[in-house]
């Protein structure tokens, strides 16, 4: 875990407490309701030391500056919004995965930021190396770009991207590269005997609810009447089981897109 100059440990936002058991924030009343979930380390502000460049759940973008040196890392306990002419930067949707990239190759860094809904965006680095000017965004991809990730087709959208910037066709241009995590969920619409099974359980389960009740009692040390006997728990065991495999099932697949630079 990385410190900031202060010594505390180095978080953006939300974190989970686990000696209070709650959601609480490093600084009271700071990005209340984010989480960092991207970090990438350049050389902002080109003073010779790795800076790093944070996303967070709600699409922004945070600087936080090394106040040390390369050797002596020193990162400061605050962070700066990056900022598109006066405003805060934000991505169109959630779960900023940020790039930091010469996309235009003019010298200058620019940020590439995915999201959730699998939008990635261009922010041009209009001002100079040292002191970023970024411009509005720009899409990297086509509106028609998509996965189908049954088919193996483009006819939808991205989901959850993280985004890659290289060579990789060897023609002296940046290429994309375009990763995504998709959920898919079965429907009771396409599994319907699967569907009318569950149902089935779930009146099943419920109908034990009083025997639940008393074997999670028990399990805490408490004496119940009637007791729970063996053969009891192996029946709420199976029946678990049951419900288990009966229960929709989501499939999740990840894919990686490649998008030559015209």
């Amino acid at each position: 875990m990385l410190d900031n100059w202060l010594g505390e440990e180095l978080r953006l936002g939300m974190y989970w407490d686990y000696d209070a058991e709650e959601w609480t924030n490093v600084h009271d009343g700071a990005f209340p309701q984010a989480h960092a979930i991207s970090v990438a380390a350049v050389d902002w502000d080109q003073d010779g030391d790795f800076d790093l460049i944070q996303g967070t759940s709600d699409g922004e973008v945070y600087l936080r500056k090394n106040l040390g040196s390369a050797k002596q890392v020193r990162f400061a306990a605050e962070v700066q919004p990056i900022l598109v002419a006066e405003n805060e930067l934000k991505a169109k949707a959630h779960h900023a995965m940020v790039l930091v990239a010469d996309w235009n190759q003019d010298g200058r860094w620019d940020l590439l930021v995915a999201s959730d809904r699998g939008a990635v965006e261009y922010f041009q680095n209009l001002g100079t190396a040292t002191q970023p000017v970024f411009a509005a965004s720009i899409s990297l991809l086509p509106k028609a770009a998509a996965v189908n990730a049954s088919a193996g087709t483009q006819t939808g959208g991205h989901q959850n991207a993280h985004v890659a910037v290289g060579d990789l066709n060897g023609d002296g241009k940046l290429d994309l590269l375009v990763g995504e995590h998709t959920v898919v969920e079965e429907t009771s619409a396409n599994k319907p005997e699967q569907a009318a099974k569950f149902a089935e359980l779930l009146k099943e389960y419920e109908a034990c609810h009083d025997l639940r009740t008393r074997m999670h009692s028990e399990d805490r040390g408490e004496t119940v009447d009637p007791p729970v006997t063996e053969e009891d728990r192996a029946y709420i065991s199976d029946l678990y089981a049951r419900l288990g495999a009966a229960s929709p099932q989501s499939q999740t697949r990840t894919q990686v897109w490649f998008y030559a630079r015209k």
